[in-house]
């Protein structure tokens, strides 16, 4: 890869219409709103989910996704950070016991490097945890991965100033069993 010689910026737009664009979980999941200018902020976490969830829908190979939701069991156990990286450790457990904790992670940086997408846009901190086989016995070594990508967000706002809008609906679903009547929903949306 050639060095970069300048910096630039991108604009990155995109529309939403009754939705919540980036819910705050300590404040009931409302839109975050910057109360001096009445405008919605999104953050850049959720503005490079939008990016990673638009690049799964498409499939690529080459572009797979490091950070998402993944199942590992059949309890439905969501995998850390830790163990997804182990997926790009893709070796024998015989290769495995003949490896350092440096060669381990050797491998799984230049694995994620090439087929993550979004790690080599924003980057990322790995953390690992490396099993190292010694004397019949196995240690784990702590370490991490760390790479700086060349697309780096702020937090995001609204071109304009928005209105939250409290939304009451019917559910699906009966509130326990036995009910002639379904649940209620409530959200805050942004109209616009």
């Amino acid at each position: 890869m050639s060095d970069i010689q300048n910096r630039s910026e991108i604009l990155f737009l995109y529309d939403i219409e009754n939705a919540n664009p980036n819910g705050d979980p300590n404040d009931d999941n409302k839109p975050r709103i910057d109360e001096e200018s009445g405008k919605n902020i999104v953050t850049d976490v959720r503005l490079k989910r939008t990016i990673r969830d638009y690049v799964l829908s498409k499939v690529v190979k080459g572009n797979d996704i490091f950070v998402q939701e993944k199942i590992y069991d059949e309890e439905g156990h969501i995998q850390d950070a830790k163990l997804r990286a182990t997926d790009y450790l893709q070796k024998t457990d015989e290769e495995l016991s003949t490896m350092s904790a440096e060669q381990q992670k050797q491998v799984i940086a230049e694995a994620v490097l090439n087929e993550c997408i979004d790690i080599r846009l924003f980057g990322a901190t790995i953390p690992l945890e490396l099993k190292i086989k010694k004397d019949k016995k196995t240690d784990v070594k702590k370490s991490a991965i760390t790479y700086t990508g060349p697309v780096q967000f702020k937090m995001g706002k609204s071109l304009h100033q928005v209105k939250i809008q409290f939304v009451k609906g019917t559910g699906a679903f009966a509130s326990k069993q036995g009910s002639t009547q379904k649940t209620f929903r409530e959200e805050y949306i942004l109209p616009y």
